[in-house]
Formats: C-alpha cells, sequence, structure tokens
C-alpha cells in the first residue's frame, strides 16, 4: 500500500524564540524574490540598447553597428609661456583645449549595411552636427565629427569592416544682445557742454611761446 504524500509548507509556523534554530521563513523568501527581480533587470539593461558610441542631442545613435571595439580620449591643458630676461621663460596662463575622441566600430552585414553606415558617416564628417561620446561610465558632450578611415584585412574577414570615427569639442557660444549706442545714430554722440573757453587772437598766442635770448 502506497503512502499517501504529505505536503508541507514551505515556511513553518514556528515563532522567533531561543533554541530555534534558524529557518527559511516567508518574509526571507520575499527578499529572495525581490533580489531575483533586480537581477533580471540588471540582466535586462544589458540588452535594452547600445550604451557605448556616438548619440545626437535626442539621445539616439547616429551609427547602426554591431559592436564598439574600442574607445580613445584625449584631453589637454597647455601652459603658455613668455621670455623674460637672461634667456629665461615664465608661465603665466593655463588653457584648456577642447577634446579629441576616437571611436572604433566593427561593421559586417550585408554589402548595403556596411555602405549605409560608410555613407553616414560621410554625411557626418560634412556636417555641423552636434554630437555627444557615450560609455556606461560618462558621456563627453558638444562635440562633431571630423574624420572617419576603415580597414578590411583578410585575417578579420573582407566582409567585415573596422571603421575609425574622429571627433572634436565644439564650443558653444552664446548670442550677445546690446542695447542702442551713440554710434547707431549717423549723427553721432550729442554734443557736450564743458564750459565756457576764451578766445585768443593769433599774435596773442605766437608770443605766449616765444622767449627773449637770455644775457
Amino acid at each position: 500500500m502506497a503512502l499517501a504524500k504529505i505536503i508541507t509548507s514551505l515556511y513553518p509556523n514556528v515563532p522567533f524564540a531561543k533554541g530555534v534554530p534558524p529557518l527559511l521563513r516567508a518574509q526571507l523568501g520575499v527578499q529572495n524574490l525581490t533580489l531575483l527581480a533586480a537581477g533580471v533587470v540588471n540582466f535586462a539593461k544589458r540588452f535594452a540598447g547600445p550604451q557605448w558610441g556616438i548619440f545626437d542631442q535626442s539621445g539616439r545613435p547616429v551609427l547602426q553597428y554591431d559592436s564598439v571595439v574600442g574607445v580613445e580620449f584625449k584631453k589637454d591643458y597647455r601652459i603658455s609661456d613668455f621670455p623674460v630676461e637672461k634667456g629665461q621663460f615664465s608661465s603665466y596662463n593655463k588653457v584648456e583645449t577642447p577634446f579629441d575622441a576616437r571611436i572604433v566600430f566593427s561593421v559586417g552585414g550585408s554589402d548595403a549595411e556596411r555602405a549605409l553606415f560608410l555613407s553616414v558617416c560621410g554625411q557626418l564628417a560634412n556636417s555641423l552636427e552636434i554630437v555627444s561620446v557615450v560609455m556606461p561610465e560618462i558621456t563627453y558632450p558638444n562635440a562633431n565629427v571630423t574624420h572617419y578611415d576603415f580597414r578590411r584585412t583578410a585575417r578579420n574577414g573582407v566582409s567585415l569592416l573596422t571603421v575609425d570615427v574622429w571627433v572634436q569639442e565644439v564650443r558653444l557660444t552664446a548670442t550677445s544682445t546690446f542695447s542702442q549706442s551713440a554710434t547707431e545714430d549717423p549723427s553721432g554722440a550729442s554734443p557736450t557742454d564743458l564750459g565756457t573757453v576764451q578766445p585768443y587772437e593769433a599774435d596773442t598766442i605766437d608770443r605766449t611761446f616765444t622767449s627773449e635770448p637770455l644775457t
């Protein structure tokens, strides 16, 4: 005769008391489910979209690629010098220069897809569009594409393109608004009274700047 299967609860109703060993309780089960859900969300974020590359001001990638092979970034600060006596130099100013970045893309797919990628690279290099270099850790905004090149080798497969896209920071300037000035009026500024000027005769002025020779 087969024994009947006894179904027991996963979370026994045992109170917290001295001498009671740690048991799996309902509260701990909820915590495990919360951690599991958080893990699923983090895993899904990896497939939510590209976190690397070049993006426009709306947050959309400007290039469709297979993967980002590498990113290089350069930021310089230059110290200006001027010569002083005895051939020495003295530093007097430090200037921040625009950053340069290079993003290396790997592009495969069909011939039409690779041709479209190269066409978009050419349009970006020829445009004034402001883009951002995006990585998971940091974003560098206000840049413009200045150069691109590609290479294909038999080792990597002739159907795979490795494209380098170079960008440079653009310093955006605000438009200044000026109020109406006197120079905008063809008649110039209004005359200003500086007081009464006493006239002098010409011969009086000449005698003023002459002197008799010393004896």
